[in-house]
């Protein structure tokens, strides 16, 4: 089950964090999908819970087709739930044909990248699983026609998460800001 935002239509932050501990609960793991605005913003979607559950890097994916990418990290969390570890350079062969694993680079996640999965581990307390993350990279052609050239690699500490140069504040900074502002 891939989760959009369920703040957006109307849920607490506190709603939104219980469902996603329930979906961690009965499966190991909840996906969190991002939207992006408008082409050529990036949709993402990336697993909560395989750090904390299986002591695995969390998995992100980025091809602008969310349904698609929550199939994938159900299947990859199957095979971490079955004993079985990624790590960067590896080529898993999925149902949907092979993807590969890269790195994601610290900068993406001090970012935002996976900004619900470390509201989750602060809303439990301690201990906090070590955040560590893996890309899965589609092949040529897994992208969306919008998103096919404008896929970053997260390995890459300057890659964008948009399409486009950032104008104003990231995705951290804007959360952060909204916080300060509902205390």
């Amino acid at each position: 089950m891939v989760r959009m935002c369920i703040m957006c239509e109307g849920a607490s932050r506190d709603e939104a964090l219980f469902d996603l501990h329930a979906a961690v609960t009965r499966h190991g793991w909840g996906l969190q999908a991002v939207e992006g605005h408008d082409p050529p913003d990036l949709d993402w979607v990336y697993s909560v819970g395989l750090a904390g559950g299986f002591g695995h890097p969390e998995l992100v994916v980025m091809s602008g087709q969310v349904q698609q990418d929550a199939r994938l990290l159900n299947e990859l969390g199957e095979m971490v739930r079955s004993g079985r570890r990624f790590e960067v350079g590896d080529a898993v062969p999925l149902s949907g044909g092979l993807v590969g694993i890269g790195a994601v680079h610290p900068v993406h996640i001090a970012n935002g990248l996976v900004a619900v999965w470390q509201e989750y581990y602060e809303a439990l307390g301690p201990p906090v699983p070590a955040l560590r993350a893996l890309q899965v990279v589609l092949p040529d052609g897994g992208a969306c026609h919008h998103h096919q050239v404008s896929v970053p690699l997260l390995a890459d500490p300057t890659a964008d998460l948009v399409g486009r140069p950032r104008a104003g504040p990231n995705r951290a900074e804007r959360r952060a800001r909204a916080r300060r502002g509902r205390s």
